[in-house]
């Protein structure tokens, strides 16, 4: 039981280990004009003014506003824990989070009537912040508080989101998925308690959504589709062994059937690496298409 626990943390540490090396994705492989996402963010960058503004939770948090400057250095660590918190509790139509739940995670220490008093000073900084990115509404009463993001301010966690509640969902949609997630996995640098649960969520239910449109999709059509999904895969599961399957069985119809090697030899070494034994399929099994 012991050797067991030891193996699945050393999983799990193994897995943020990489998860901090692999920061960005590299997306070459996607055609440019397919890039939708990276696009918006690029021309933010720029500098030029565009009629939305823009929060990325995927990745580093960040902050642009419509002007094209981020403003992310505006938000203190105790604001940029109450904005995140806001943000991931109001998700959801009709949800927020309760003031007693809210005291527990930033002012544990404080009684009722200091905590509340410190919620509603930090609220005020807050949307003075926020006054300079777009419409919002932060609802603020006895019970909970919630807020809602106008329509000229994106975000990518919402919009990733979005796309999940199809359904069925279509190769464009995947490919807006990859956009959103290639930035890296949920808030990288950000080790809050209470977040653990929507970083694995949304890792959870990205592998399952790739790996399901994966298996539906022809593979003699698909096959750079299915390469760029696999490695969006392994951006947040570097040892999911269906992303691998997927990958060396594509790119061995891509006629790569070096980078088909290449992608397993790196998979079973860190396999090996991690549980002390070879990984149970060879590389002719792997790539092996059932009828």
């Amino acid at each position: 039981i012991v050797v067991l626990d030891l193996l699945v943390f050393a999983y799990i540490f193994n897995k943020k280990r990489i998860h901090k090396k692999q920061a960005l994705l590299n997306t070459e492989n996607i055609p440019e004009k397919e890039l939708t996402y990276k696009i918006e963010c690029n021309e933010l960058y720029s500098g030029k003014k565009t009629d939305k503004s823009v929060i990325f939770l995927f990745g580093e948090f960040q902050v642009i506003n419509k002007s094209g400057n981020d403003i992310s250095k505006k938000f203190t660590p105790l604001l940029k824990e109450l904005f995140l918190i806001l943000l991931f509790h109001s998700q959801k139509e009709n949800k927020a989070i309760s003031n007693a739940a809210l005291r527990d995670m930033l002012w544990l220490d404080k009684d009722v009537q200091s905590a509340n008093n410190n919620r509603a000073v930090n609220i005020g900084k807050l949307k003075t912040i926020l006054n300079d990115v777009g419409d919002y509404e932060i609802t603020n009463n006895t019970l909970q508080l919630r807020i809602d993001l106008g329509r000229n301010i994106s975000c990518d966690y919402y919009e990733f989101c979005d796309l999940l509640k199809e359904k069925t969902i279509n190769k464009q949609q995947v490919i807006q998925l990859i956009n959103i997630a290639s930035r890296g996995s949920l808030l990288t640098e950000c080790g809050y308690e209470w977040l653990d649960v929507f970083k694995a969520n949304v890792s959870d239910a990205l592998i399952d959504t790739l790996l399901g449109f994966g298996r539906m999709i022809d593979l003699s059509k698909e096959s750079r589709l299915i390469i760029q999904l696999s490695d969006m895969i392994f951006l947040f599961d570097p040892l999911n062994e269906e992303a691998l399957n997927l990958k060396c069985r594509a790119l061995i119809h891509s006629g790569k059937h070096s980078s088909a090697k290449a992608t397993y030899t790196r998979f079973t070494k860190e396999y090996e690496s991690l549980f002390s034994t070879p990984y149970k399929f060879s590389f002719s099994e792997v790539i092996c298409v059932e009828d």
